[in-house]
């Protein structure tokens, strides 16, 4: 008869988040070099049957979350856009339109399409920053041009609330932010 004890990490460290494989037990690690950043994973523990399944799984999107913050702080622009999208829907964290906003941004100058798509309807809403028209316009002109359909169509409903020096401008701006990130790169 199985027993009714649950197993379950004490502490399994962050980066076995920067690759896109399934988790690994520590019984699986072996030599794997990619892998040698997990040398402080901890055996099971096992816990009381009586703990609620609704702490365990809580336990388990809050160490989601904290994997994208660790990727994030170290510039992976896709972690960088998760956590915003965390964040912004209060998802496995407490919803935080500001710091939604802070992680787009950063994946956005760095050329990530749906980050910057995020951010231009940010600046729309003024949810996480202060409403700017022209800042939205450009975030989602530039998302648009990388292919994002939904950029373009809330680009549409913008260029409505614009003056056309105003769209000029936020176009300059557009082109400006593009030639700067080639030229950095």
């Amino acid at each position: 008869m199985p027993s009714s004890n649950i197993t379950r990490p004490q502490k399994i460290d962050a980066e076995m988040m920067t690759t896109h494989i399934a988790p690994r037990t520590h019984n699986d690690l072996g030599h794997d070099p990619a892998l040698e950043n997990l040398a402080d994973v901890m055996k099971p523990k096992e816990i009381d049957s009586n703990i609620q399944l609704a702490e365990i799984s809580a336990d388990q999107r809050t160490f989601r979350t904290q994997l994208y913050y660790k990727r994030a702080q170290n510039g992976d622009t896709d972690a960088q856009y998760q956590l915003g999208l965390a964040y912004l829907n209060g998802d496995d964290t407490i919803q935080d339109f500001e710091e939604a906003a802070k992680w787009f941004e950063l994946a956005a100058e760095s050329n990530h399409a749906l980050a910057q798509y995020q951010l231009g309807l940010i600046y729309k809403t003024g949810l996480g920053k202060k409403p700017d028209l022209e800042k939205s316009y450009m975030w989602l002109n530039i998302s648009a041009a990388a292919g994002i359909d939904m950029a373009a169509i809330a680009r549409s409903e913008i260029i409505h609330s614009l003056s056309p020096e105003q769209v000029i401008q936020a176009q300059r701006a557009s082109r400006e932010q593009l030639q700067n990130k080639r030229h950095s790169q």
